[in-house]
């Protein structure tokens, strides 16, 4: 079962669910070309970092410690859109993580390019093709690209 949840920001965020039974992420073929994290090393573009043992780190988030139950998390309200950290995807023992920032929020009028095209005045959030991390629980793995600031 997938699910997408997003992280709210602050010291009380929480977890809410946005949207539930679609895949959000493709796998990326590369994560074969992973290498342990090494803050010295330049990764290539076909390659990620790679941390094992990840529930063991002290910086693991106490989310991915928890089994995974969709009923646990409340829909996130209209009103704190505005207000998300970051999404991630659960998909079947595999989380997609995607840092948001003020620009993927689009605050335009658009429609969508279809039989039936409506003109839509509320914000999108732009979903990146392929996620910031990825948490691998059956080896106890996070992948990402690069480290952030």
């Amino acid at each position: 079962m997938n699910h997408l949840l997003a992280k709210t920001k602050g010291r009380n965020g929480n977890f809410f669910k946005v949207i539930s039974n679609r895949q959000i992420f493709d796998m990326p073929d590369d994560l074969i070309n992973a290498v342990e994290y090494n803050s010295d090393y330049k990764l290539e573009d076909d390659e990620w970092f790679a941390v094992t043992e990840f529930l063991e780190k002290e910086y693991c988030i106490e989310f991915l410690t928890t089994r995974f139950i969709s009923t646990d998390y409340n829909q996130l309200a209209r009103a704190e859109y505005t207000n998300v950290e970051y999404l991630v995807a659960y998909q079947t023992g595999v989380y997609c993580f995607q840092k948001l920032s003020s620009s993927q929020i689009i605050r335009k009028k658009y429609f969508s390019i279809s039989d039936q095209p409506d003109l839509v005045d509320s914000p999108i959030i732009v979903i990146n093709q392929v996620p910031d991390a990825i948490y691998v629980k059956d080896d106890d793995t996070l992948y990402f690209k690069r480290r952030r600031p």
